[in-house]
């Protein structure tokens, strides 16, 4: 079951690269339907990060869980800079404050 997730995931990507759609990936440690954040990440890097809008926020430090991007605690991290993202995206990685 976890294996298939990382594969629809991976098919989800393949769908997305060339569209340049804006895409924002959060991965968090302790996601029971996410057995490997690291890999989930690095995929949409190689995939997306050359021509697409990217945006992923990699396992941050004391937020964890599928629910991870719920919450004070991310929003108050990652609110502004998530929609500054959305609001002008432009080709490639974009990164956040810590």
């Amino acid at each position: 079951m976890a294996l298939q997730g990382l594969d629809d995931f991976r098919t989800l990507i393949r769908r997305i690269d060339g569209t340049h759609t804006p895409v924002a990936l959060f991965v968090f440690d302790g996601d029971p339907y996410d057995p490997d954040p690291v890999a989930r990440a690095a995929y949409a890097r190689e995939h997306l990060g050359t021509g697409a809008p990217l945006l992923v926020i990699e396992r941050p430090a004391g937020i964890t869980g599928h629910g991870g991007a719920n919450g004070d605690v991310f929003n108050g991290r990652y609110g502004a800079c998530v929609l500054d993202f959305f609001a002008a995206p432009r080709p490639g990685i974009a990164h956040c404050p810590e």
